[in-house]
C-alpha cells in the first residue's frame, strides 16, 4: 500500500514516526488555535468547550466543538476501506475507520474509557486501486496539515470505477465527498472531470 506508506511518511518528523504506530496517528487529538495554546493564554482569553469552557472561540454561536482532526493517515485508511480493531475488557469489535470518528471536537472518535486500538486492517482489494494522498502545510516538514486530500479509485485503462476522496483538517472528523459517481465513475480523470471533482469538494 505505497499511498498509505506515503500519508505515514509525512507524519510529523522522522523522530516521532520511529516511535508512533498507525493507531496512534489515528487516535490523534483534534487542534485548535484557541485550545492548543498554554493554560496561562487560555484562562486569559476564557476556556473553551474542549477544555473546560462554555464557549466556542471560532463559532460563538457554536454549540459544539470545531476543533480539526489532524492525523495523515486517517483520510488514506478511509478511502482504502481499512476497518479499526478496538478492545476492551469485555472483548473485541471491529468498524470501518470511517464510522471510528464522531463530529465533536471534543471527543471525536468512539473509543469509551478502557478501550484500545489494537489493529488496523486494509482489505486486500485496495491493493487493485490507484490511490494517492496530498498535504497542505504551512511548513515542508514537522508541521500538521491545513489541508488534508486522499483519494482512491480502480481503473480499467483510463476508466475510473467506485471514487472515493476524502478531506481532513478542516473539521472534527474526516469528510467523504459524495456524489463523485455522479462526474467520475466511468469517464476518464481529465481536466474536466478532476474540475467537476473539485467542485464537487468545495461545495461540500
Amino acid at each position: 500500500y505505497p499511498e498509505l506508506a506515503q500519508a505515514a511518511g509525512l507524519v510529523a518528523s522522522p523522530q516521532i514516526r520511529r516511535m508512533g504506530t498507525l493507531g496512534g496517528n489515528l487516535c490523534l487529538d483534534t487542534r485548535c488555535t484557541y485550545y492548543n495554546q498554554t493554560y496561562f493564554w487560555r484562562e486569559a482569553l476564557g476556556f473553551c468547550l474542549k477544555k473546560d469552557g462554555t464557549t466556542c472561540h471560532v463559532v460563538t454561536a457554536g454549540k459544539r466543538c470545531v476543533a480539526a482532526h489532524s492525523s495523515d493517515v486517517a483520510p488514506m485508511l478511509i478511502a482504502l476501506g481499512a476497518r479499526v480493531e478496538i478492545a476492551n475488557r469485555a472483548g473485541r469489535r471491529e468498524i470501518a475507520v470511517e464510522d471510528f470518528f464522531v463530529n465533536d471536537g471534543a471527543r471525536n472518535n468512539v473509543l469509551e474509557p478502557g478501550d484500545l486500538v489494537t489493529r488496523i486492517t486494509v482489505p486486500a482489494a485496495a491493493r487493485d486501486l490507484k490511490a494517492g494522498y496530498q498535504k497542505l502545510r504551512p511548513r515542508a516538514a514537522i508541521d500538521f496539515p491545513m489541508l488534508s486530500v486522499a483519494f482512491a479509485a480502480r481503473f480499467e485503462g483510463a476508466t475510473c470505477h467506485d471514487p472515493r476522496l476524502v478531506v481532513s483538517a478542516l473539521a472534527a472528523r474526516p469528510r467523504t465527498i459524495t456524489g463523485l459517481d455522479a462526474v467520475a465513475a466511468g469517464r476518464a480523470l481529465d481536466d474536466d472531470v478532476l474540475e467537476a471533482v473539485a467542485q464537487a469538494a468545495s461545495k461540500q
